[in-house]
């Protein structure tokens, strides 16, 4: 696991072409658009469907177990059905997020090309 601190693209760089720092809500864009280039590659990729499949057992797991529950055991089936919906809710949001980091990534942040804009600039004739 990376370091939470330590930053993929290199931030202090772009912030020195741009002269200034990065706002919250830019820093947050170009975080979602390196993770969403991150897990576009590893979609691609033979385990991506190990994952899914894994963590879609979870829920599946939970349900099973539900279902072979005795109606008498009540605040055990309440338990347990608490376990069932927070799995499902865990793995819809995760297919969610990657969703939407992938898709962020077909197109890079405005920071990103204002920095490209910036970097390609001709210097001023003499």
């Amino acid at each position: 696991m990376m370091h939470p601190n330590k930053k993929r693209f290199d931030v202090v760089n772009l912030e020195r072409v741009l002269d200034r720092g990065l706002n919250a809500e830019e820093q947050g864009a170009v975080s979602l658009w390196e993770k969403g280039r991150a897990l576009a590659q590893m979609r691609a990729m033979y385990g991506w469907d190990v994952i899914i499949e894994m963590l879609q057992s979870y829920p599946l797991q939970a349900m099973d177990e539900l279902m072979r529950m005795n109606p008498s055991e009540g605040p055990l089936i309440n338990a347990q059905q608490a376990v069932a919906f927070g799995a499902h809710k865990v793995f819809m949001n995760f297919q969610a997020d990657v969703d939407a980091a992938i898709e962020a990534s077909r197109r890079p942040p405005d920071v990103i090309t204002e920095q490209l804009r910036h970097a390609t600039t001709a210097p001023p004739e003499l």
